[in-house]
């Protein structure tokens, strides 16, 4: 999932460790693999040919990224080609012992596999090919635009506090997805912006922030970090933030309607969860096709984003804006009349 070849899965973490993980979908999809297993080949002994072979693919992956972590590490080149040559050379030897086991179940093993391999290979293509064409904009270029959607009265308001989930991690840059939700489509007027984004870091605990005013009071951005154990509650953590921005003296969060003002009602937030869709106007080829159509089946397994977050569901709003990754499409028409 780090390496971003797997939808994001719900984490739990038993230990301090990070490495000590326990994923739920993971340990119901062995569940179903043992029962698979059972009911294919019935006897323990009719089960050894699969492991067998399993067991050599696995020592000589193992063998090829080990390797490729000791060529990171920047260790002598000599004793990387060794380990590499000497182990590649003594599992490959296991593997042709074991090739004659494929017929009387190894063949189980491979399609495993295979089909994991698949998977996670169209899910990286498909991913690179939409985030190649997802931008991030330099927000000072909108700044103008959001004051002058501010002050439209026109335009029914979305909320007081508008609270946008974005990828870009710097107050000057923003994503491209949120410029288009909030003009191009329903425009989304509110008294103040807020761009929020959330890093996990490496540590098991332990949560901070820092806010950077862009319009003071309009327009504000925050980064968010907090340690992979510490749960994902999102809205508490904002919670808490305009609560301390507030003692501080730099938002205001009663309510900006006179009638609930002046009765001591605090202001409305709302969240807005962003997911970026192909267009239907592109003109895909059958490759391109196959890609987003594998990617949105796998990332159908993922944990909403407003799940993975912990939003407050009740004041969420998701919604989805087209990207385009290939040419547009061209029909001629005519009018007749």
């Amino acid at each position: 999932m780090k390496l971003k070849l797997w939808p994001n899965q719900r984490i739990i973490y038993p230990s301090v460790l990070q490495g000590q993980i326990y994923i739920p979908f993971v340990n119901w999809l062995l569940f179903t693999g043992c029962l698979a297993v059972v009911l294919i080949f019935r006897e323990s002994g009719k089960m050894e040919a699969a492991y067998g072979l399993a067991i050599s693919l696995n020592m000589l992956m193992t063998t090829s990224l080990l390797a490729y972590y000791l060529y990171i590490k920047r260790k002598p080149g000599y004793f990387v080609f060794g380990f590499l040559l000497f182990f590649t050379w003594l599992e490959i030897t296991y593997l042709t012992a074991n090739l004659s086991k494929f017929t009387h179940g190894g063949w189980f093993a491979l399609i495993i596999a295979v089909g994991i391999f698949m998977v996670m290979y169209l899910f990286y293509l498909g991913k690179k090919l939409r985030n190649k064409h997802i931008e991030f904009v330099e927000i000072k270029d909108y700044l103008d635009d959001l004051v002058d959607l501010q002050n439209d009265t026109s335009i029914p308001k979305e909320a007081t506090n508008l609270v946008f989930m974005c990828n870009a991690n710097d107050k000057k840059h923003i994503d491209s997805n949120i410029i288009y939700s909030t003009f191009r489509k329903k425009p989304k007027r509110a008294d103040t912006y807020w761009f929020v984004h959330v890093d996990i870091t490496n540590e098991p605990y332990g949560a901070s922030y820092s806010v950077e005013t862009i319009i003071p009071q309009k327009c504000i951005f925050i980064r968010l970090k907090f340690g992979f154990k510490v749960e994902h509650k999102v809205h508490v953590m904002f919670s808490k933030i305009v609560e301390d921005m507030e003692k501080a003296g730099e938002i205001d969060l009663l309510s900006h309607y006179a009638s609930l003002r002046k009765h001591g009602y605090p202001a409305d937030f709302k969240y807005v969860v962003i997911n970026a869709l192909v267009s239907i106007d592109n003109k895909l080829n059958p490759w391109e096709q196959l890609l987003i159509k594998s990617y949105n089946l796998v990332k159908g397994l993922s944990i909403p984003t407003e799940v993975d977050f912990g939003l407050e569901k009740t004041n969420c709003r998701v919604e989805s804006v087209p990207i385009r990754i290939a040419q547009k499409s061209h029909i001629e028409i005519q009018r007749e009349d």
